[in-house]
């Protein structure tokens, strides 16, 4: 995962967050039914009635009879309670409450309840938060944008919390809390430089060479080992390894011309001085030098660039590797010697007049006949033209009747 403009977001993996749910109707008449009379005749009652006008329920009782004959005075009218009566005559109201269940615990029922007074809600408990597991805010395998330079980064972090259910709330959805305490993170992109020019003497001549550099003969392919590992920093993550997946490119220059070689054939020439790119898939080069190239002792300059090497790179650098975090690519170099070949020695003729027909025609020109030294070319593969092979010898003369005639001797 790309940690694009240095920000992700990482989801949570594994916690169960709580539930909530509520039914919440704001109207009245959804938490209360109208009360309805009972049978006036059950309850020895005259009637019972709604009244529409007043919203009221009417009871009327039986007749009541107080004083008598034996009265001889008009009695005083008693102070009555018909409470108990009222009640009897209208059924309870019809309550209920909102419903909440929370974390599978109801907490308030939401059926009707007939007796006119609704449940107490439960209390909800503890609601104190259990610490999360490690992994619940964890993210791995990211990767941090290649173009990013070195250098100390300061992280910070905010935690994001969301509201489950809401009933009649005034607060926001999301509430955020910063994370204290976050570490920096270093961001470094290490590469090396550990180049090598092996010093094959197969094909060279030179007595006295010098063992110091690195012998390269002029016009005969030579390997150059431009590897992607080597030692780094001997800290964790770093050391002795490869560091590919952290190279942008590698440059190599000569200060002679060569040609960079794909097996026998010419891949491309490079211009003495000029620094040419190399792709960082391959650790083993071939190389070989003209002709023209003049024996000498030279050097052969090697770079490598990390991948988030800024445009203006001029002076980041280290040898071997880029050690510190302000550095980018790392070099090296290496001296050779740049040494001749001789090759393909032959006689073309001679003064012994034993030999004058066949190498050389009536005119005096050249018949085409040549003794070589070997059968071999520069490289030590067969040259079929080279049929014949010195020394000059009884038996080598092409001459009729001359066939085992030497060279005399002066």
């Amino acid at each position: 995962m790309l940690l694009n403009g240095g920000t992700i977001i990482i989801p949570q993996n594994g916690y169960t967050a709580p539930t909530l749910n509520a039914d919440h109707e704001p109207d009245v008449n959804d938490h209360v039914q109208d009360a309805t009379a009972n049978s006036a005749s059950a309850l020895g009652y005259k009637s019972i009635s709604y009244n529409a006008g007043t919203g009221q329920f009417d009871v009327v009782l039986q007749d009541r009879t107080i004083g008598g004959r034996s009265y001889s005075s008009k009695p005083s009218t008693p102070n009555e309670n018909w409470q108990s009566e009222a009640n009897a005559a209208i059924s309870q109201l019809n309550v209920r409450n909102d419903s909440v269940v929370f974390n599978g615990n109801t907490i308030m029922n939401g059926s009707w309840d007939s007796d006119g007074t609704a449940p107490t809600p439960s209390k909800i408990g503890d609601l104190t938060p259990p610490v999360i597991g490690n992994n619940v805010l964890y993210e791995t395998d990211l990767t941090i944008p290649e173009d990013l330079g070195n250098g100390t980064h300061s992280t910070a972090g905010i935690v994001t919390y969301r509201r489950v259910e809401s009933i009649n709330t005034i607060f926001n959805e999301t509430i955020n809390q910063n994370i204290d305490s976050i570490n920096d993170v270093v961001v470094h992109s290490p590469v090396v430089c550990y180049p090598d020019v092996p010093n094959d003497l197969t094909f060279n001549q030179v007595v006295d060479y010098d063992n110091t550099k690195s012998n390269i003969v002029i016009d005969q392919k030579f390997e150059i080992e431009f590897p992607n590992d080597g030692q780094h920093r001997n800290i964790t993550g770093y050391g002795n390894r490869d560091y590919e997946d952290y190279i942008s490119h590698k440059q190599i220059k000569f200060d002679f011309d060569v040609y960079l070689m794909d097996g026998d054939n010419i891949d491309a020439f490079i211009n003495a001085n000029d620094w040419y790119t190399l792709s960082k898939s391959y650790e083993t080069f071939t190389f070989r030098a003209p002709h023209w190239v003049s024996e000498n002792d030279y050097t052969v300059y090697f770079r490598t660039f990390a991948n988030n090497t800024p445009a203006s790179y001029s002076g980041l650098y280290e040898t071997n590797s880029n050690d510190s975090l302000s550095n980018y690519y790392a070099v090296d170099s290496i001296d050779v010697a740049v040494v001749g070949q001789m090759y393909d020695f032959s006689i073309i003729g001679t003064t012994e007049s034993n030999y004058d027909n066949m190498f050389f025609q009536a005119d005096g020109s050249n018949t085409g006949v040549e003794y070589y030294v070997g059968n071999e070319d520069k490289r030590g593969d067969v040259d079929s033209s080279h049929i014949n092979t010195l020394p000059i010898m009884p038996g080598k003369n092409s001459n009729t009747g001359f066939a085992n005639h030497v060279l005399k001797k002066r």
